[in-house]
């Protein structure tokens, strides 16, 4: 009998997946734009700025997929991922933004990572969100042995 995936699970997923997208449009419009962006006085290279949205729309579209066929290391991988996700694109605001609307926008950046993490943890914590990600003990098809 297959898992029965809980839609909270799903809207998760969906969620991931939409964050992965958005991702690789932030790689393909870069890449589109080039010419225009790369004279720009820019904090770090724009290859280097291209990078890590690459980097995790493949991690977000791994993570999507575990959480879809309900893997229970992608429930485990989502909050740290977000976590470690949400640092580094804070992060570049703080080291590398040259605009004060961008640092002026910090604190509510701050507060809606928080935020979604929490609802995160909550979601993937729900009793029947982890039963439907616990491991189900492999089915033998050979028959018990009977001794006499």
């Amino acid at each position: 009998m297959p898992k029965q995936r809980p839609s909270i699970v799903t809207w998760l997923a969906l969620a991931v997946l939409i964050l992965a997208g958005a991702n690789l449009i932030a790689v393909i419009s870069g890449i589109m734009r080039w010419q225009d962006i790369a004279p720009l006085r820019l904090g770090l290279p724009l290859a280097a700025l291209l990078i890590l949205p690459a980097i995790w729309t493949a991690i977000w579209i791994v993570i999507g997929w575990g959480l879809f066929t309900l893997r229970q290391w992608a429930r485990l991988a989502l909050p740290v991922a977000f976590l470690v996700y949400e640092v580094t694109v804070i992060g570049q605001q703080i080291l590398f933004a040259r605009q004060t609307y961008t640092r002026e926008r910090l604190p509510f950046a701050v507060i809606t990572a928080l935020v979604c993490l929490l609802i995160i943890l909550f979601a993937i914590s729900r009793t029947r969100v982890r039963e439907a990600f616990r491991r189900q003990e492999p089915i033998s098809n050979s028959a018990p042995l009977v001794t006499e």
